[in-house]
């Protein structure tokens, strides 16, 4: 059975680790102050660092706390704090200084915390936790979350006079071997060394648009903002002789996140790109960004004669006027770097033309975006970016992979419930291909959002080979064998094993994507607006817009019990507006569903779709709805997931088929409840297919009426009396 405990008090934890907006003032009480107020303070990590101290005294762990950063200048003050609550407690730890989040998947037997809020604006900051090489688990939080609780949370002096600062001042100097464990994790790369060894002299011709921004994995700076070192994925790409042209390559923690990195071009951001920008980003032209300077990073290779005319830049470097060699120290054989700033004032102007020639005589490679932490990636190209979804999204690189690997070289395929229906159809008609040829299957798993759980449900898996995703861009992959299980979540590696199939395939990725979205295109997926209630949505409020009361599996609450019929009617009503069958002319629910508001069913140990309602149209046409339940954690046993099918009434034995969904969870520790509506547009039964604006109107029209309905039951039922905020 899943977690059927019944929750008690306020979460910390979200779909990521801990985040909030950071104060470094003093607080009253920091855990109050984060459950009101989603603020993250200096005392709040040194609670938290305690806990966790706590924690690995509990299991025994043999090795220091290791602790690292993303740039954000607030994340000083929040590692030394929990440095110090670790170090109060009597346990040892390590500061590594800025490092990439997915580093964690290399410190297999340690403790990791790394203060970062990923794709978040700068003025967040959070902590993610991580043992034995993942994310803790559900229950560990919950532990810690214990612990705090338990800790004194009143202001120490220590607190109050030793660690307001925010320039580092009282962390010891990063580990020096920090370097050589990010190195390490692209040498060992089996993918890189292939590509390297098969197709170096293929990659003379082509030159990487690269977005880093201005994030942990951009290249550190001197006073003057030139780069003193490369940091480990820019040294693996310039050590197969390609050369990059970077926007956001340098870190800048005042920069991070803002019109710039993955989550920027996602929309994830207060301002959205222009289509014009991601078409300049892809070409490797000015224009991209806020906008950002670009670098040119280029491997002066003694064998590539494309870089003769840079060699007297290179033997005669200018640092103030823009341009300076920097050493790549990937491998003995690396190349030296010759670092152009390429938009800068002053740079001479035989330099510029030069260097516009030779971006302009090379082909760029698929466009490579990440975010502040460097754990999601996003791939364009110059025909992507001219296109309604300007990019490769989390979804399609599950499809990409998917769909141009050989059967059975991915047992068991993991993506939230975020992911829009294109993948649902693509996987569900290439299962059936495989069965028709009796090839091997892989499985389906459908989890709540983050990355954690994708990890969570791999974990909880015998599969050998698994692959999963969000949207937005973050990829994991999972092997195991008898010498144990293997992560990569890596936006570099993920890259690298994109590009190898993509040249081991002749080369083109826009080739290989027209053949898989000329069949089966992304479709749109309303996401907004959100469930907010005015200013905001409380703990308490949030916690009885779930499934399940108070947690409790199988005690239906009260706002499922009135949102999901109200839900079914909406939908079923946009359905007929939508394939022109009218206003359905029954709509009846199911004994399943009043025995379930009853609790008088036995619910399953793992994922299960309860018939909740049969909605009959004129034209002989069916949707039939159902209600998926799933205890197990990574599943979001309380997330309401609402799926739709349709047949036909007139005898044909046909199977029901997906036509849409509606999915209805809290928003980690935000003070919101979010829905995301999916509609297949093609009729599953006459095969008529609508058009984007009619499906993108009727979607919007819909998360209006849901968001307007939950707004309402919170201010009509649940806002009586005093409740504890975000």
């Amino acid at each position: 059975m899943g977690d059927t405990s019944v929750r008690t008090t306020p979460r910390l934890f979200g779909t990521s680790g801990i985040r909030g907006i950071f104060a470094g003032i003093p607080v009253t009480d920091p855990l109050d102050d984060f459950i009101r107020g989603n603020v993250i303070t200096p005392d709040l990590c040194r609670l938290l660092g305690e806990a966790v101290a706590e924690e690995t005294i509990r299991g025994g762990c043999l090795h220091p706390i290791e602790i690292w950063q993303d740039v954000r200048e607030s994340g000083y003050l929040l590692a030394r704090a929990v440095m110090d609550g670790i170090r109060s407690r009597g346990v040892d730890a390590v500061y590594r200084g800025i490092a990439p989040t997915t580093l964690y998947t290399t410190r297999g037997d340690r403790w990791v915390i790394v203060v970062t809020a990923s794709h978040n604006p700068i003025e967040f900051n959070g902590i993610k936790v991580f043992q034995d090489g993942r994310p803790i688990k559900r229950e560990i939080e919950e532990r810690l979350e214990h612990w705090i609780q338990q800790i004194d949370h009143s202001l120490s002096t220590d607190i109050e006079q030793g660690i307001r600062t925010i320039d580092g001042e009282g962390l010891p100097e990063p580990a020096q071997d920090t370097r050589e464990i990010w190195l390490e994790m692209y040498r060992s790369c089996e993918a890189l060394t292939r590509v390297e060894t098969h197709y170096r002299s293929f990659l003379t011709s082509f030159f990487l648009p690269l977005d880093l921004a201005y994030g942990a994995a951009a290249c550190p700076v001197d006073a003057s903002g030139h780069i003193v070192e490369l940091t480990p994925p820019i040294a693996a790409i310039l050590n197969l002789g390609v050369p990059i042209v970077g926007y956001g390559c340098t870190r800048d923690p005042m920069r991070t996140n803002d019109r710039i990195g993955a989550a920027y071009a996602y929309g994830e951001t207060l301002d959205h790109p222009d289509p014009k920008e991601i078409r300049a980003f892809a070409s490797g032209e000015p224009g991209y960004g806020s906008p950002a300077e670009r670098i040119v990073f280029w491997p002066m290779n003694q064998k590539d004669s494309n870089h003769a005319p840079l060699i007297p830049f290179f033997k005669q470097e200018d640092t103030f006027g823009g341009w300076y060699r920097v050493a790549n120290d990937f491998s003995e054989s690396s190349a030296d770097v010759l670092i152009i700033h390429a938009d800068r004032p002053g740079l001479p102007e035989p330099l510029q033309v030069i260097v516009k020639e030779r971006i302009d005589s090379r082909i760029p490679l698929p466009g490579c975006m990440v975010d502040c932490d460097a754990d999601r990636i996003l791939i364009t190209t110059p025909a992507l970016a001219a296109t309604q979804i300007p990019y490769l999204t989390g979804d399609g690189m599950i499809r990409f992979f998917i769909e141009t690997a050989p059967p059975g070289t991915y047992s068991e395929v993991a993506f939230t419930v975020e992911s829009g229906l294109a993948l649902d159809v693509a996987l569900e008609r290439l299962i059936t291909k495989f069965k028709s040829q009796s090839q091997p299957v892989f499985r389906i798993r459908k989890v709540t959002v983050g990355d954690r759980a994708i990890i969570d449900s791999f974990m909880d898996s015998d599969r050998p080979s698994c692959i999963g995703g969000e949207p937005s861009g973050h990829m994991v992959f999972c092997t195991r064998d008898s010498s144990g299980t293997t992560l990569v979540d890596d936006p570099f590696l993920t890259y690298i094993i994109l590009m190898e199939r993509v040249l081991n395939q002749g080369g083109s990725l826009d080739n290989i994507l027209d053949q898989l979205f000329m069949v089966i295109p992304e479709v749109y997926c309303a996401r907004k607006p959100d469930s907010r209630a005015g200013s905001g949505l409380t703990y308490d409020e949030k916690s009885r817009l779930e499934l399940w009361e108070a947690g409790e599996w199988g005690r239906l609450s009260l706002y499922a019990g009135v949102f999901i019929p109200e839900y079914v009617r909406m939908y079923c009503e946009m359905l007929g507006d939508v394939f022109i069958w009218g206003s359905p002319v029954r709509c009846e629910f199911s004994d399943e569903w009043d025995r379930i508001k009853d609790g008088r069913i036995e619910l399953p140990d793992t994922g299960w779709d309860l018939p909740l309602a049969t909605a009959a149209f004129s034209h002989q046409q069916e949707c039939r709805v159902f209600l998926h339940v799933d205890p197990r954690a990574w599943a979001g046993p309380d997330v309401i997931r609402i799926i739709f099918r349709v047949n036909r009434t007139d005898g044909e034995t046909e199977e029901a088929r997906l036509v849409g969904e509606g999915v209805f969870r809290n928003s980690g520790t935000s003070p919101k409840n979010a829905g995301y509506h999916k509609l297949w547009p093609e009729n599953p039964i006459s095969r008529d297919v609508v058009s984007e604006s009619t499906l993108i109107h009727a979607l919007t029209q819909l998360a209006a009426r849901r968001a307007e309905f939950t707004n309402q039951y919170v201010i009509d039922n649940l806002r009586n009396g005093l409740k504890s905020t975000i």
